[in-house]
Order: structure tokens, then C-alpha cells, then sequence
């Protein structure tokens, strides 16, 4: 069973200041402080982990592939009936086989396939929807670390409510 907001927030705030205490503030990392705080908040550390690596890795191959690029930028029919409406699904069902097995051990044990494949459905949806836009007016930088990790904080991990350790996960 998670635990309560308030109480999880109590338990960050203990944890951070014990590594502040021990290591300094320059030297005191979030991961040290959510392990301390608690498996649940461990587990959506880990979670930010694994999303924000996946969001940068994907969001920097398709900006750096020559071919799509120009096909965006000089062809975009070519490309486009593939990135929306129906033409998606294959590509939202590729992601469901390769990237969610990748994200379940950073889920709860319950319902880890359901949350894996909607996550890797929403990945595949902002990656495209960043690499995709041609007039580079992004809100948040996907090729930026601190960006694309204050983005899956804000937007994707609180969708996700750990009520138990994952299968790679033991209990305290």
C-alpha cells in the first residue's frame, strides 16, 4: 500500500536532511535521498530514471536521423499519414512490445503491463510530437537533461501510484 502524500513529503524532507548533513548540499544526490525516503518514492525515482533516459535517448536519435528530418521538413506527406490517426498504431504497438517491458520492473508488481503500455504509448506520442516539430518552438528541450527530467516528474510519474515493490524489488 503507497504511502499518504503528506507523509511521503515528511519522509523526503527527513531523508534530505539527513544526506545534507552527512554529504552537504553540493555533494547530496536525489537518488541517496528517495532511497532513504522509501521504497515508493524510490520506486518513482527509478521510474523518472528510466523515462527520462528512454525520452532523451529516442528524442536525440530522431533529431540527429538526416532522412526524417528532411522528410519532415520537405515532404511531409510522406512521413505524416504515418504519425497520426490510424497510421499510428503500428508504431504505438512497437513501442508497446519493445519499450514496456523495459519500464514493468519500475512499476508496481499489479499493474505494471497495463501502466508499461500506456507509458510507452505516451513516450512514442511526445517523441514524435517534439522530433516532428519543424519549427523548433518547443516548450521544454528534450535533448536537455534537467528539461526532459522536470518534464516526466511533472507530467508522467504522477500518473503513476506505486502501491508495491516491482518484481526486481525486495521489501524493507
Amino acid at each position: 500500500m503507497s504511502a499518504r502524500p503528506d507523509d511521503t513529503g515528511r519522509r523526503l524532507l527527513v531523508a534530505a536532511a539527513e544526506v545534507f548533513a552527512e554529504k552537504g548540499y553540493d555533494r547530496a544526490g536525489v537518488a541517496e535521498i528517495a532511497r532513504r525516503a522509501g521504497p515508493d518514492v524510490d520506486a518513482a525515482s527509478d521510474l523518472a530514471d528510466a523515462l527520462t533516459r528512454a525520452l532523451l535517448d529516442a528524442t536525440r536519435r530522431l533529431r540527429r536521423h538526416e532522412a526524417l528530418q528532411y522528410l519532415v521538413a520537405h515532404e511531409p506527406g510522406v512521413i505524416l499519414p504515418y504519425t497520426s490517426f490510424d497510421g499510428i498504431q503500428p508504431l504505438l504497438d512497437l513501442a508497446a512490445a519493445t519499450v514496456a517491458p523495459l519500464l514493468e520492473r519500475h512499476l508496481p508488481t499489479s499493474s505494471a503491463p497495463q501502466q508499461a503500455a500506456e507509458l510507452s504509448e505516451w513516450l512514442v506520442r511526445v517523441v514524435l510530437a517534439y522530433a516532428l516539430d519543424v519549427d523548433d518552438e518547443a516548450v521544454v528541450d528534450l535533448t536537455d537533461p534537467a528539461d526532459t527530467r522536470r518534464f516526466v516528474t511533472t507530467f508522467a510519474v504522477p500518473g503513476v501510484e506505486p502501491d508495491q515493490p516491482g518484481p526486481d524489488r525486495t521489501q524493507p
